[in-house]
């Protein structure tokens, strides 16, 4: 068969869509610690 996958990039060069976007510290899922204080203060023990 004849490979038709384009050539491999350049090693140190990454495509732009492989760069993971910025964000706000705490924006994410909570961690076991939090989701624990977050449920005792809800009452949900």
């Amino acid at each position: 068969y004849e490979d038709m996958s384009p050539p491999p990039a350049p090693k140190g060069e990454a495509p732009p869509d492989a760069i993971p976007g910025l964000r706000e510290a705490g924006s994410g899922r909570p961690t076991k610690k939090e989701r624990r204080q977050t449920d005792r203060l809800l009452g949900e023990d």
